[in-house]
């Protein structure tokens, strides 16, 4: 039996790139697949180009904004497979991608989530660059905060009714938080194989700077996981550790941000739960990293 994928793509002023977005699922290998496009609210013209498709080649809605993690939540909700995914509307997936993910999915009794690794492009469809990603390790990424989860990935519907979709309050890190929970859940299989194209340009989520509120988002979604008693025993780094690099991850958004006293009342907070996590090397690599930047921005607006 071909197992039907439904992929949602929420859009968002999306008009520049979202042809190549929707025509990149039209042209999949993978022939059974239920594609739903949610307009949220846009003001440019996105639903021109929705309207240009003919009549029945996939669903689409237009609704007043609200946000990207409502509108996903809709669109899964709308969503008849029980294979379930999500694009971006500036990114694409290649010709072959659902099919080898999904024949992963299915040879693993055990997988619950499959993904692959993407090419970096930038606003004129130019390659970047190539991301290998790391196999997923639920360790790792509460200890590094990093989800090498990209573009293009897809998950069982079973799984995500457990997981629960992603959360509105949430504005920098929503991802993250979703495939933090759906690591809980069981196995997430990486393929070794280009999958997905992921746009790199200046009004990505991406690259934008965080704010104050969204640079603290990451503690806010730590403290959940670990307050959670049907799993913190079974989560894979202690709550000290977790903790700690949770504050330095934010303190380095401040300091990319240029919020030198919240900064520091971050690590100063970090060094209250581990000082052997704030000072890991990750960590100094973090700060490191957030301090060059800073000052790049700086010489830039000279």
């Amino acid at each position: 039996m071909v197992q039907l994928v439904s992929i949602v793509i929420p859009a968002f002023n999306a008009g520049d790139y979202l042809r190549e977005s929707i025509d990149s699922i039209l042209r999949q290998t993978y022939r059974n697949i239920e594609l739903i496009v949610l307009n949220d609210g846009s003001t440019d013209h996105t639903e021109d180009i929705l309207r240009s498709y003919p009549a029945g080649s996939f669903r689409w809605e237009s609704h007043a904004n609200m946000g990207q993690s409502a509108t996903l939540n809709k669109g899964w909700s709308m969503a008849r497979g029980d294979i379930l995914g999500y694009l971006s509307a500036d990114d694409v997936l290649l010709p072959d991608a659902i099919r080898l993910l999904v024949d992963t999915l299915m040879a693993d009794k055990e997988a619950i989530a499959v993904y692959g690794d993407y090419l970096l492009i930038d606003a004129r469809g130019r390659e970047l660059g190539r991301v290998k990603a790391r196999p997923f390790n639920h360790a790792r990424m509460i200890s590094h905060l990093h989800c090498p989860v990209g573009p293009g990935a897809l998950f069982l519907r079973s799984a995500f009714r457990k997981t629960g979709g992603w959360n509105p309050a949430l504005r920098l890190v929503p991802d993250f938080d979703f495939w933090l929970r759906m690591g809980c859940q069981g196995k997430i299989r990486h393929v070794p194989e280009t999958v997905a194209c992921w746009r790199v340009h200046a009004l990505s989520q991406t690259n934008a700077c965080a704010d104050a509120s969204q640079a603290d988002e990451i503690i806010q979604v730590i403290e959940h996981l670990y307050a959670d008693a049907s799993i913190v025993h079974a989560l894979p780094v202690t709550r000290a550790h977790a903790f700690a690099q949770a504050r330095v991850f934010s303190a380095a958004k401040h300091l990319a941000a240029g919020r030198h006293v919240r900064a520091l009342q971050r690590l100063r907070e970090a060094w209250g739960f581990s000082v052997g996590s704030l000072l890991s090397p990750h960590s100094l690599r973090l700060i490191c990293g957030a301090l060059k930047n800073h000052l790049l921005h700086l010489l830039r607006g000279r």
